[in-house]
């Protein structure tokens, strides 16, 4: 519905532009002050393959981008694998450095023509990284509103666009994790849906030809994305209301000229890099995982409190309450819109890394809020109209929650190793880390009440020193027997010296239930992660274990890495029922 002005969602725009480049320039300058990189991780997977065809020219072993990127503190550790002892090739594909290679080539020429080292990730390579995001965010925001305006009302259209950039996840991966592919993939889809519509309002051919482009690109960049197919196959049918043979031929066409013009790009770009970078005309960079579409992983990744879409970005719930609201209102783009939407969720939840990373909430469903501000618009205008303020209350609330959180994942309270229910409650709306809290990850703690005439020590040890032993094998402090449920208080004082630790191989406490039971009982609490002051810190925790006749209850101390581990003082107490 357009008006003269459209001035709430232009403000919106506005300040999406403003916080995207105070925001970015901030991190900008940080990494380049510290010389690091905006790009790592996944996004120099992405990233790899300009360096190393137009700086390095060695996209068969990479050996020397990959050294290169080691002086800015890159990981480099996964995104190649090796074919062969002297070929190596890229995991992830090709489409996003295609994007990038503009400003890529515009920053190679500022450091040729400068002081910077044109090594492919100085200060120069960097802007260039942060310009396309920061384009691509407006891109993306800017023909969602030209699209949404069509259909529903300035007020509703800004709204719409301030929760999809503050109340989900899209905020974490516009500013913190900007080399990821999901930012681009949202300025691309959204541009796509608004040509589609011209294309069908206007019929012009330049409309279909900027939609096919945003389709291909995408699908070289996340192979994925082919999905997306759905969309104009879909609006096509719905609205030329096609009946007829010949309609439906003509419809076809459109869709192969979707399909066709990504092979050609696939074959162009991604199969041509792996024939001169490999000999091969094609390698699987994913060839260790897989889709489980029988088994999809619905509690995980929709309602686990690790990566849960629903957890970390509550608002989504309006998404799919919104669907109800657009069959109502706009059918034509509804039957698109759902289906597309439908199939590609059970597509993402399928796939057998359903953490898709260390990274915040359900990452890959990230662009396709794009397509979701749909939705969310009707639900939004329906809202307003009936209940307009407790909606505007709850909707700040929500908005509220999911900044706090992502802020607890910046600022590692929300931790990037999994957790469950217990550990999130634990820190949850938490400002500061507190080392203690990962006790729950390690032992299903309980909460009990310690009564004196009850109390039964079963170890008490002081002084006990690990500085010189490196031994594998766990020295066991205590040992006996049950055959009913048993409650353990554990109270450790203790010092620890050094950081040779791993993630896993740590000085560990043990306890462990063996015998004939059928439930079986192992803990292991890593001991230096959770202290607050390594010089000396004490902790406390209380278990439960179910138990049956011939159980064994045993405690052991591990210490396998040469730190120095200095016990003061452990007790472990047994509450009798």
């Amino acid at each position: 519905m357009k008006t003269t002005s459209n001035k709430f969602s232009l403000a919106v725009l506005l300040v999406i532009a403003l916080v995207s480049i105070f925001t970015g320039v901030f991190q900008l300058n940080d990494v380049t002050q510290k010389k690091e990189s905006l790009v790592n991780w996944d996004g120099y997977g992405y990233y790899l393959h300009l360096s190393s065809v137009f700086i390095y020219h060695d996209a068969q072993d990479y050996q020397l981008v990959h050294a290169a990127a080691r002086d800015y503190k890159i990981n480099t550790g996964y995104q190649t694998r090796a074919l062969n002892d002297s070929v190596e090739y890229p995991v992830y594909p090709i489409g996003q450095a295609v994007t990038w290679l503009p400003f890529f080539g515009a920053a190679h020429l500022i450091a040729t023509q400068s002081l910077y080292v044109a090594d492919g990730f100085s200060a120069p390579y960097q802007c260039g990284v942060f310009v396309s995001s920061i384009l691509f965010i407006l891109l993306g925001f800017y023909f969602n509103r030209k699209l949404l305006l069509h259909f529903l009302s300035d007020k509703v259209v800004a709204l719409s666009m301030f929760i999809i950039y503050l109340g989900t996840n899209y905020f974490y991966y516009s500013h913190f994790e900007i080399s990821l592919t999901h930012v681009y993939l949202y300025g691309y889809l959204s541009l796509m849906l608004y040509s589609l519509y011209q294309y069908h309002k206007k019929q012009k051919s330049k409309y279909l030809l900027i939609a096919i482009l945003c389709f291909s690109i995408a699908v070289l960049s996340r192979n994925s994305e082919i999905f997306w197919i759905l969309i104009p196959v879909l609006l096509g049918f719905v609205i030329n209301k096609i009946f007829t043979k010949s309609q439906l031929l003509a419809q076809s066409k459109t869709a192969f000229l979707f399909a066709a013009s990504a092979i050609l790009a696939y074959v162009i770009f991604q199969l041509s890099y792996y024939k001169l970078s490999t000999g091969l005309w094609f390698v699987d960079g994913y060839r260790d995982h897989t889709f489980n579409f029988l088994h999809p992983n619905i509690k995980n990744c929709l309602f686990g409190f690790y990566k849960g879409w629903f957890v970390y970005t509550p608002l989504a719930i309006l998404f799919f309450t919104g669907f109800y609201f657009l069959f109502k209102k706009n059918k034509t783009w509804f039957y698109s819109v759902f289906v597309y939407s439908l199939l590609y969720l059970y597509l993402l939840i399928s796939w057998d890394d359903w953490t898709y990373g260390s990274t915040f909430g359900f990452r890959p469903v990230v662009q396709c809020y794009a397509i979701f501000i749909l939705p969310l618009g009707y639900c939004l205008e329906f809202l307003l109209e009936k209940i307009k303020w407790v909606s505007l209350i709850i909707i700040g609330i929500l908005v509220s929650i999911q900044l706090l959180q992502m802020n607890q994942f910046v600022n590692s309270i929300f931790l990037k190793e999994k957790y469950g229910f217990n550990y999130y409650k634990r820190v949850f709306l938490k400002l500061t880390p507190d080392p203690h809290d990962r006790i729950v990850i390690d032992v299903p703690t309980h909460e009990f009440s310690l009564e004196p005439n009850k109390i039964k020590t079963i170890l008490k040890i002081d002084s006990l020193d690990f500085s010189s032993n490196n031994n594998s094998q766990p020295q066991q402090i205590f040992k006996f027997s049950t055959d009913q449920t048993i409650r353990l208080n554990t109270r450790l004082d203790y010092s620890y010296f050094g950081d040779s630790y791993g993630y896993w191989n740590q000085s560990k406490i043990i306890i462990q239930k063996k015998g004939n039971s059928k439930t079986p009982y192992w803990t292991g609490l890593r001991l230096p992660e959770i202290m607050r002051n390594k010089a000396r810190d004490t902790i406390t925790y209380n278990q439960i274990i179910e138990c049956d006749k011939g159980d064994t209850i045993l405690g052991s101390l591990e210490h396998s890495v040469p730190d120095n581990l200095f016990i003061h003082n452990i007790q472990v107490d047994l509450i009798e029922n």
